[in-house]
């Protein structure tokens, strides 16, 4: 768990959204390591964790109807993070983590986060990564959706079928989050894991 939540604070710390919620870096790295701490236990628990051998790239899913963070869930969150940040900022945080991990309105597979250490970037492990639920949504026949605030990252999800759909600002002069959603079929991605629900180490994946 200390490599995942490391990968996933290395490679979203200078995030939009984060940057937003906690301007300062020292007070970003605290936080984002008890955020990315709970929201990896939770995907545990409720969807999917997949990460490769290494501990170096890691995906947050869950499967239809399920959400990520139920309210329970969106107060331990804003409770930890009051100390680190202060309340309001607290509560704005943990608001936002329960409003993008929601279900969708329809059958669909939800990534809540995809991270590749800043070590470990361009060697084609995230499309990797993604690839089992990608293959397994399309012979299922359903859509998968995902929230991204990072216009840098719009173009790797293309790659990968997904089209943003629905642009909206988060709080008050924070960023533009993306809803983007990929098709069922949209895409062949090729991939040497096969799909599974749980959570799953995903060995030596081979780059999209």
């Amino acid at each position: 768990m200390p490599r995942l939540i490391e990968t996933l604070v290395a490679a979203f710390t200078d995030d939009p959204l984060y940057r937003w919620l906690y301007p300062d870096p020292t007070a970003r790295a605290d936080a984002l390591w008890y955020t990315f701490g709970m929201l990896l236990a939770a995907g545990h628990e409720s969807g999917a964790v997949h990460a490769d051998s290494t501990g170096s790239a890691v995906a947050v899913w869950t499967p239809p109807g399920v959400a990520l963070l139920d309210r329970g869930g969106e107060q331990a969150l804003a409770d930890g993070l009051r100390p680190r940040v202060g309340a309001r900022v607290a509560r704005e945080a943990a608001g936002t983590a329960l409003h993008m991990g929601a279900p969708t309105p329809e059958p669909s597979w939800t990534l809540h986060c995809v991270a590749v250490h800043p070590s470990a970037q361009g060697l084609g492990l995230g499309a990797a990564l993604l690839a089992p639920v990608l293959e397994g949504s399309d012979a299922a026949g359903i859509r998968v959706y995902l929230d991204s605030c990072n216009a840098r990252n719009h173009s790797f999800f293309a790659r990968l079928g997904f089209e943003a759909v629905v642009e909206a600002p988060v709080g008050v002069g924070g960023p533009t989050v993306h809803t983007m959603v990929r098709a069922a079929a949209a895409r062949s991605v090729t991939a040497t894991a096969h799909f599974r629900h749980e959570s799953v180490w995903i060995e030596d994946p081979v780059g999209a």
